[in-house]
């Protein structure tokens, strides 16, 4: 398994139960062993009240929705603000549903290194979590808003698609799945490569 300290130690576990065994062997050969064994071991968990591990299965249609190849993507994380992290031909991607882009956080071809590069570097630098302005808004919204369940995110009303920004709209915390396919209608079912 591979050392995740530095992510756990920015975005500590709150582990929830574990993940059906039964769907979790069906994901063997179709994702990264490394992937595998992250779900298998973390459970059903949320980091930092941020990021949370979940199965893929839910998540092919909405990536369709996206216009990407859905049931050939296996997310593995979502973020609070609907971002979809996922394995997808031999590399890991990011979708931002609030921007309407997607692109690989890494892409080596070796899992692994994939994997511990983007928990114990991408999802632990400021630089690359304010870069989403939805992290600022998160910060400025704790102890507001209640917390998002597991089929929850916060949402800007109105979104970027409807004329929002971060700096003149408000959050609300929405059903995840509602928001991501209204979200994915706004930007023409396609999502832009960065």
């Amino acid at each position: 398994m591979v050392d995740i300290t530095k992510f756990l130690e920015r975005h500590p576990k709150v582990k929830y139960g574990a993940f059906n065994p039964v769907k979790i062997s069906q994901l063997r050969g179709k994702i990264p062993t490394i992937l595998v064994e992250f779900l298998e071991n973390e459970g059903r968990a949320i980091f930092g009240g941020m990021f949370r591990t979940v199965l893929p299965e839910s998540y092919h249609e909405i990536l369709i929705d996206w216009g990407l190849p859905g049931s050939d993507c296996y997310v593995i994380m979502t973020s609070v603000f609907g971002n979809l992290i996922y394995f997808y031909n031999d590399g890991l991607y990011g979708l931002n549903p609030n921007t309407g882009i997607y692109g690989a956080f890494m892409d080596s071809g070796d899992p692994e290194v994939d994997f511990s590069v983007m928990m114990n570097n991408h999802l632990v630098m400021d630089l690359i979590l304010n870069s989403d302005f939805m992290f600022p808004l998160f910060e400025k919204y704790q102890g507001i808003l209640r917390k998002p369940n597991e089929n929850e995110v916060y949402a800007l009303r109105p979104s970027i698609p409807e004329g929002g920004s971060p700096e003149s709209s408000e959050m609300e915390v929405v059903d995840l799945a509602k928001h991501l396919s209204i979200l994915a209608q706004l930007y023409d079912n396609r999502a832009i490569e960065e």
